[in-house]
């Protein structure tokens, strides 16, 4: 690194990455520690079990289908939502880490019956293809990969205990 190089926003995005991927990495790992060794699948024993791990919650963002994590990134949301929309039991659930804006894409899930962790880029974009209706282009073009989701992608990868 030059001494010039401080002037430049790219050791600060740098920085900021590293927190980040750090942060979601803890926290991610942590709850997919507690939702595979838990017993009693309601959602009063995952919450008490998460606090307890010291997993932080959106108290703010919760309702009786959906536990939000706080991640601590207005960019980045967490969510373990039931399934079967049953109002405690969370037997069957699903647990995301999603990117937004400069995230958008990333995606760390958590399969329960399988009990394996995952993390991927989704480029919804190039899956959705073109759209003949220039608003809808407009909303697609938005779902296009964040500029800094490959970084995190590869700082959160790095750490490992993710399925190949």
């Amino acid at each position: 690194m030059g001494i010039f190089d401080i002037f430049k926003g790219e050791n600060k995005d740098e920085k900021e990455l590293v927190v980040l991927a750090n942060d979601i990495y803890t926290k991610y790992q942590a709850t997919c520690d507690v939702l595979s060794k838990i017993k009693k699948k309601n959602k009063e024993d995952i919450v008490n079990s998460l606090e307890t791990n010291g997993v932080q919650l959106d108290k703010g963002n919760m309702n009786l289908r959906e536990i939000h994590l706080d991640i601590g990134n207005a960019w980045v949301f967490s969510m373990i939502r039931n399934e079967d929309n049953s109002m405690t039991d969370f037997k069957k659930y699903e647990f995301h880490i999603m990117g937004i804006r400069d995230y958008q894409g990333l995606n760390l899930y958590f399969d329960n019956g399988k009990n394996e962790r995952r993390i991927e880029v989704v480029d919804l974009a190039a899956a959705m293809g073109k759209m003949t209706n220039a608003l809808n282009q407009k909303r697609v073009d938005e779902m296009k990969v964040g500029k800094h989701t490959y970084k995190l992608y590869e700082l959160i990868h790095s750490k490992g205990r993710f399925r190949r």
